[in-house]
């Protein structure tokens, strides 16, 4: 499958240069091809380069077209297909309920493409569910899970692969969760040590408790326990870092890559190399998304990540991560 994809790409680079050349780059054509190709990169796991070709022709077409164009709002499908692939859930669903109130404003409610991005959305509000469970963050879990049957119900003429009974059992089960979680709530509190002493710390020095602020905060707590050797406490002010960021789902690339390299870093430090590459790894797919923007950073952790596949003793992929680092020498 991977070979005729291959073959794919490879024809709409050649047919791409020969309408550029003849219609002009500006063409609807050529940014038709574009999303074409963008696709193929896309089923090859080349982010960042399906990334960039829908970039391109959704920007063309929709000064063309308008931002209510069908060719527009699904290109702007497949943008939130591949945020949602990489685990970026909160801008997948930016995406998708951007699409969503864009074609309630002009098609009826059971118009096959209302009906798509309702799915989307509810697709995306079910895996923050999840991971909101997966983190104990009932509160937010209770809130997706929300979003899921106002989705359901907010068309009559919807009808869903998931039956709407099963979306209400799915946010009874939420809502039992949660006031289990109730129950344990001061214990989850004083389980987040470090993360409760940078926000005693902010307000003892008068500051807000912001993301940003508790964000820097917590980066001094552990660059403390750093100074005191105290590495495995800074791998859990990191990890609690990396909690709060995901529970706020923070739209920080920045803050969450350094966030998710700090914590590969101090995890090889403590032995920890299939958690280093785990961490690794996400980082590079965030990056992935925005490379021309990141570069220096996403070749840094391409170079981590050999480190540390090597210390795992995963020698094919050490391989694989250092031949990719001579790419950039």
């Amino acid at each position: 499958a991977a070979g005729s994809y291959e073959e794919a790409k490879t024809r709409f680079i050649s047919g791409l240069r020969k309408m550029v050349r003849i219609l002009g780059p500006d063409h609807e054509e050529v940014s038709l091809i574009q999303e074409m190709l963008g696709d193929a990169c896309a089923r090859l796991g080349e982010v960042k380069e399906a990334h960039g070709q829908y970039q391109l022709a959704r920007q063309n077409l929709q000064e063309k077209l308008g931002r209510h164009d069908r060719n527009v709002t699904r290109i702007m499908v497949s943008l939130g297909g591949l945020y949602f692939d990489s685990g970026n859930y909160s801008r997948a669903l930016k995406y998708h309920a951007s699409i969503l109130e864009l074609r309630r404003e002009n098609l009826d409610d059971d118009h096959p493409d209302v009906l798509e991005s309702v799915e989307k959305n509810m697709e995306v509000h079910e895996a923050m569910v999840a991971r909101a469970l997966s983190m104990n963050d009932h509160e937010m879990a209770l809130f997706h899970a929300r979003e899921i049957i106002w989705l359901a119900l907010s068309s009559e003429t919807y009808e869903p692969e998931v039956d709407k009974d099963e979306v209400l059992d799915l946010v009874q089960d939420v809502q039992n969760s949660y006031s289990e979680a109730c129950v344990e709530s001061k214990e989850d509190a004083k389980s987040r040590t470090y993360y409760n002493q940078a926000k005693k710390m902010l307000k003892q020095a008068g500051g807000s408790t912001n993301v940003d602020e508790l964000s820097a905060m917590m980066d001094n707590v552990a660059g403390i326990l750093l100074k005191e050797k105290k590495t495995d406490s800074a791998l859990k002010c990191y990890e609690e870092k990396l909690d709060f960021l995901e529970r706020h789902q923070v739209d920080d690339n920045t803050l969450m890559c350094n966030t998710l390299r700090k914590l590969g870093s101090l995890s090889n430090k403590c032995g920890r190399y299939e958690d280093a590459i785990a961490y690794q790894q996400k980082a590079m797919n965030i990056y992935e998304l925005d490379r021309d923007n990141f570069k220096s950073e996403y070749e840094r952790t391409i170079r981590s990540l050999g480190s540390s596949n090597l210390a795992s003793g995963n020698y094919a992929a050490s391989l694989k991560h250092f031949k990719a680092c001579l790419t950039f020498c």
